[in-house]
């Protein structure tokens, strides 16, 4: 979301920008041709021509053709100019797959910055890569991001002196590196703070602070005293695996503007003012009934994300009390009894719930789930079964519902209810390794599907007056496939059986699917000899 956002600065900053370096001018039959100067300024053109020089690029990476000396830098890839001085204003060079030694202090010769960002590149080639001083020089920077460079070693006392920051990023973004594993280490920075005061002293224009897996152990609750005192006007803090321990201190409820708040992956409790988004993780299973009252007012919470969280001593009321005003709530390998998954049944503003990464459930859909009827979004991954209730079709505004399971005792969920027909606005549904027996032929009802996933299943039979065979062992019956005009929005459609399906049918399943215009079937697992069998209609 954030590059997202620098894209469009970046673009709207090159609308100011005058678009032509010439222009014809008609007048009175005569065609004069009329010379605009050229913006850029020579001297951070030369300095960008220095810092491009320290790039190393690689085979499949864009070596930034069009910075080449003797044009206009004001359009070179990634700058942005201001339309009347033509100083360079814009740097964003996000995820452009650069690499270096270093940050070369050219950059600093570019004073008139206002945003800048390396994110995504790697810069780490040297151990000693990130300069202490040199950003004090970008005194009008309102936004920096650093993050994901390959830096490490102690934050730049510089950035510290920059009065007008507005956002600065200078983190580990775990989601933008969930996709790219093996390279994390390499993007991966490797900074400490001793002393949060002196960096954040003067940043009391700071909206946005994001210092995800920067060690700030040394910090204490200097910290929390920090962030009260010197910038007050806090909007976003991510301070997720900066091996934070001990309570938070009480000045931290002091920051009335604090919306979104990330303290992942550390070793905390304390008390905090109200808040829309929060986001907590435990090393491992914690209890969370201190964590209500570290809480304080939760009347503005609407999105809650827990990591490692015990529920096993939580009443059930509680979880009401405390989550009542929730619309998304997600939970990673949390302790959740019984009680506890049906007390969120009572949770009647949820739009999402996720029940991620093996989660310990105890059934884990119960019929409680259907007063949720607000419930946009439904995602279930559990290490053992997950039976679904027949009041599961009260849930008329779902659009999605994926439901995984890893059963050791295999495929004891049990059936799907008939009532999954009512679900008229699903447009995914995915359920992976948990159900057994007949498809309900009310299926056939979810005409706005445009995904469905029914992998690792144990169904058999013939959709009674539906669309698609599934079969056994025994393969008894693959004909007959009626109404299958019904899922002509589908754009994606993915099944899988364990048993193989007899050679005699799949010209009939052939067929059936060939009246059903871009859609693709694939059949993933071994049969007729080991050849697999992909459909296209």
């Amino acid at each position: 979301m954030a590059s997202i956002i620098w894209s469009l600065l970046l673009f709207l900053a090159q609308l100011h920008t005058p678009c032509f370096t010439s222009a014809s001018q008609a007048h009175a039959g005569n065609l004069t041709r009329l010379s605009v100067p050229i913006l850029c300024r020579p001297d951070q053109a030369h300095a960008l021509l220095q810092l491009k020089k320290s790039f190393s690029f690689g085979k499949s990476t864009p070596t930034l053709p069009s910075w080449r000396d003797g044009t206009d830098c004001c359009f070179w890839e990634g700058v942005g100019c201001d339309a009347s001085s033509g100083n360079i204003t814009v740097l964003d060079l996000n995820n452009h797959g650069l690499s270096s030694y270093d940050l070369h202090p050219a950059i600093f010769n570019l004073t008139s910055l206002r945003r800048l960002d390396l994110s995504m590149n790697y810069f780490g080639l040297n151990c000693n890569n990130i300069p202490s001083t040199g950003f004090e020089r970008f005194a009008l920077l309102t936004h920096l991001n650093l993050s994901n460079l390959g830096i490490q070693g102690p934050l730049p006392i510089g950035i510290g002196k920059l009065v007008n920051l507005l956002s600065l990023d200078i983190s580990t973004s775990f989601d933008n590196l969930i996709h790219f594993e093996e390279t994390y280490d390499h993007h991966s920075n490797h900074l400490y703070e001793s002393n949060f005061d002196t960096l954040v002293a003067n940043l009391s224009s700071l909206r946005e602070l994001y210092l995800d897996n920067v060690d700030l152990s040394r910090s204490g609750e200097e910290l929390y005293i920090s962030l009260a005192t010197s910038v007050p006007h806090l909007e976003v803090l991510s301070l997720a695996y900066c091996r934070l321990e001990g309570p938070v201190h009480k000045s931290l409820s002091r920051l009335h503007s604090l919306m979104v708040i990330n303290l992942q992956g550390n070793d905390i409790a304390g008390s905090l003012g109200s808040l829309q988004q929060l986001l907590l993780g435990f090393g491992s299973l914690g209890e969370l009934g201190s964590i209500f009252t570290w809480l304080g007012d939760r009347k503005n919470l609407t999105s809650l994300v827990l990591e490692g969280c015990d529920f096993s001593m939580t009443t059930p009321s509680s979880v009401v009390s405390s989550f009542k005003t929730l619309r998304t709530l997600t939970m990673y390998d949390c302790n959740l009894p019984r009680s506890v998954v049906s007390a969120i049944g009572n949770l009647m503003d949820l739009r999402t719930l996720e029940i991620m990464e093996f989660c310990t459930t105890y059934g884990s859909i119960l019929s409680s789930f259907g007063n949720l009827t607000n419930m946009i979004k439904m995602q279930i991954h559990s290490p053992g079964s997950v039976p679904m209730p027949t009041a599961i079709g009260n849930l008329t505004n779902l659009q999605t519902m994926v439901i995984q399971c890893d059963d050791p005792g295999g495929y004891t969920s049990g059936t799907i209810p008939y009532t999954i027909g009512q679900l008229d606005n699903l447009r995914l549904l995915d359920l992976n390794g948990c159900y057994s027996g007949r498809i309900p032929s009310s299926i056939a009802n979810l005409t706005q599907l445009t995904g469905l996933h029914l992998s690792n299943n144990a169904f058999n039979g013939l959709i009674d007056g539906g669309d698609l065979p599934f079969c056994s062992s025994s393969c008894a019956s693959t004909s007959g496939l009626r109404g299958r005009h019904r899922f002509r929005v589908l754009s994606a459609m993915k099944m899988q059986w364990d048993y193989a399906i007899k050679h005699e049918n799949l010209g009939q399943f052939d067929r059936a699917m060939s009246t059903l215009k871009g859609v693709k079937f694939s059949l993933e697992t071994s049969f007729l000899g080991g050849v697999g069998v992909s459909i296209t209609g």
